[in-house]
C-alpha cells in the first residue's frame, strides 16, 4: 500500500481557509515543494522566508516548472502581485505551519505510537532507549535523529535520506513517517530540535507522548536570545502535543515548571521522572559499577525495583527514565517496561567506551561537558586522574567557548584543547578563546589527530580520558571541506603506536 495519495485538493490539504489571490486551484495537487528546482507539473510551491532570501524570489522558476499555486506570507504575496505571477496565491500568517499541516495531510499515514523528545542534552539517547524498549515489548519500532534512521524497519537508501537531519523538514518528515508505516513500523521515537520546533517542522505529527530532558545554553548562534531558545522548546508542548497526548518531564530540571504550567493550562496529562520526591517515576538510588551502574526505581506508589544498566555515566539513569516514561505513556504496562531496562545498550558516540579507559562523547556545550565529566568521575580509580580533550566548532556560538574551558577545568584533572570542526574560522583563535576560560589550567594541543595521540601517551592505567565534542561524527569540516575523521579510528591508531589502554 502506498504511503500517500498523489492527488489532493486545497481542502484536503487543510489550506481552504487561506486568503486566495488570483483565482482558484482546480487541478489536483500532486506534489508539495519548497525548492523551485524540484517543482513539477501541478505542484504547490511554498515560498518561505529564509534568513538570507525569501522563497518568493524563486516563484517564477517554480511556475515555469509547473507550479499551479503558491503559498506564502503577506510580503511574498505583495511581491507575487508585483511580479504579476500567473497562478493563484494563497496567503498564510504562518506559511511554515501551513506547509507542515499540508505535508501531514499529503503523507497521511503515521505509525500508531509516535514519541518525540526535546531538550539541550540527552535527546539521542532517550530516543534510542525508547525504541529499544518498544522492540523488547514486541513492537516494530524505529528511531531517527542525529544518528539517522535506526530500528526494526529497513527502508531503501533513497527513503532513508529523509532522516539525515536531527528533525527533518516537514515534507521529508511526513514522507518518512508514511514510508515507515507502509513498511510495517508500529512505533517511532524521534528527536525534536529547537530549530525544527521553531520552524514548525513537527506540526501535524500525531504524537502519543513527548518528553523534555533539560534546558541549558545552546544554539544562541541561531536563536536570538536564551528566552527564544526556551520558547522554541516549549512549542512541542504548547502546540504540537495533542490534547490526548502525555508529556514526560524531568522533575529535577527547572524547565519542568514552565512546561508544566503550559500543559496544565491545556489540561494535558503529565508524567514526571527524576530523583525529586514528587516524581511519578522516581530514581531512589544509584551506584556505580566498573562498566555500568545499579539504579533503584519506583513508579508512583509501587515497590522499589533494582536494575543493573550496562551504561556508564550517572546522567544515563535519567535518560533511561525519560524513555521509560515515554513507553509507559504509550499505554504499555509499567512493570513490563521496567523489566526491559537491564537489556538496554548505549548510543554510538555517547559516553562510548572505545578501548579500556578511553571514551568518546558528543558533549559540545558547557552543560553537556560538565554532565559528561561529572558522570564519568565515579568510575575513575582512587589514585587516578580524569583527562578531557575537546574543542569548539567554528561559525557557531562563540560565547560558549570560554565557558567550556572554565567548565572543563572545574570537573577534570587535566584539560587539553584541540580542534573540532573549525569550519571557516582560524582554529588557533578558537582554541585560544576556550583557553581564556582558565588560562593557567588548559593545555593547547593543536590539531586533533596529534592531540589524541598526545593525550593517550599521558595516561596511566588508573586514569580515564574523555575525548569530547564529536562523538559519533566521522568527518572534520575545515574551510568548507569535509575530511574523514573519526575519533575512534584515531584512538585505536594511536594505541597501536603507543600502548594498549588498560
Amino acid at each position: 500500500m502506498p504511503s500517500y495519495s498523489a492527488r489532493h485538493t486545497i481542502g484536503s490539504l487543510d489550506l481552504a481557509t487561506l486568503l486566495r489571490l488570483g483565482g482558484e486551484i482546480s487541478n489536483p495537487v500532486t506534489q508539495l515543494c519548497v525548492d523551485s528546482q524540484l517543482c513539477q507539473e501541478n505542484c504547490l510551491f511554498f515560498a518561505l522566508a529564509g534568513s538570507k532570501h525569501h522563497g518568493i524570489d524563486y516563484a517564477e522558476q517554480a511556475v515555469k516548472a509547473g507550479a499551479q499555486g503558491i503559498v506564502t506570507d503577506w510580503l511574498g504575496a505583495v511581491t507575487a502581485v508585483q511580479k504579476k505571477l500567473s497562478v493563484p496565491i494563497l496567503v498564510s500568517e504562518n506559511p511554515r505551519h501551513s506547509l507542515a499541516i499540508a505535508a501531514s495531510r499529503f503523507y497521511a499515514r503515521q505509525p500508531a505510537k509516535i514519541t518525540a523528545v526535546t531538550g539541550t542534552n540527552g535527546k539521542t539517547s532517550v530516543a534510542h532507549f525508547t525504541m529499544q524498549i518498544m522492540q523488547q515489548l514486541g513492537v516494530k519500532a524505529s528511531s531517527f535523529g542525529t544518528l539517522g534512521l535506526m530500528g526494526s524497519v529497513t527502508l531503501p537508501q533513497k527513503e532513508t535520506q529523509d532522516a539525515r537531519l536531527t528533525t527533518p523538514p516537514p515534507i521529508q518528515l511526513h514522507r518518512l513517517l508514511g514510508n515507515l508505516t507502509s513498511a510495517g513500523c508500529e512505533g517511532v521515537a524521534m528527536e525534536a530540535s529547537s530549530h525544527g520546533l521553531q520552524q514548525n517542522r513537527l506540526d501535524g505529527v500525531r504524537l502519543t507522548a513527548a518528553a523534555l530532558t533539560n534546558i541549558t545554553r545552546d544554539h544562541l548562534d541561531y536563536h536570538e536570545s536564551p528566552e527564544a531558545y526556551v520558547a522554541a522548546k516549549m512549542h512541542l508542548f504548547s502546540h504540537v502535543l495533542p490534547p490526548d497526548g502525555t508529556a514526560v518531564l524531568n522533575k529535577d530540571d527547572p524547565s519542568c515548571v514552565l512546561a508544566q504550567s503550559i500543559l496544565e493550562a491545556r489540561e494535558i496529562d503529565i508524567l514526571t521522572y527524576g530523583a525529586h520526591e514528587n516524581a511519578s517515576l522516581r530514581l531512589m538510588g544509584q551506584s556505580f559499577l566498573p562498566q555500568g551502574q545499579r539504579i533503584d526505581v519506583q513508579f508512583e506508589d509501587g515497590d522499589t525495583q533494582t536494575f543493573e544498566l550496562p551504561l556508564v555515566g550517572d546522567f544515563q539513569a535519567l535518560n533511561v527514565l525519560a524513555a521509560t516514561g515515554l513507553v509507559i505513556a504509550c499505554g504499555y504496562a509499567p512493570n513490563d517496561v521496567l523489566a526491559c531496562l537491564p537489556y538496554l545498550t548505549g548510543v554510538n558516540g555517547r559516553m562510548e567506551n572505545v578501548e579500556g579507559n578511553i571514551y568518546v562523547d558528543y558533549a559540545h556545550t558547557p552543560d553537556a561537558l560538565a554532565t559528561a565529566l561529572q558522570a564519568i568521575r565515579p568510575h575513575v580509580a582512587k589514585n587516578g586522574k580524569l583527562y578531557v580533550l575537546f574543542g569548539a566548532g567554528g561559525d557557531r556560538d562563540t560565547g560558549k567557548r570560554p565557558l567550556m574551558g572554565k567548565t572543563a577545568s572545574e570537573y577534570a584533572d587535566v584539560v587539553m584543547v584541540t580542534d573540532d570542526n573549525p569550519r571557516s574560522e582560524n582554529p588557533d583563535a578558537i582554541r585560544q578563546a576556550i583557553i581564556q576560560g582558565a588560562p593557567s589550567k588548559i593545555i593547547d594541543c593543536g590539531v586533533r589527530e596529534q592531540a589524541i595521540s598526545k593525550a593517550i601517551n599521558m595516561l596511566t592505567p588508573n586514569d580515564i580520558l574523555v575525548i569530547a565534542g564529536k562523538g559519533h561524527e566521522t568527518t572534520q569540516e575545515i574551510q568548507g571541506v569535509f575530511h574523514d575523521f573519526d575519533d575512534r579510528v584515531h584512538i585505536r591508531h594511536a594505541l597501536g603506536k603507543t600502548r594498549v589502554a588498560s
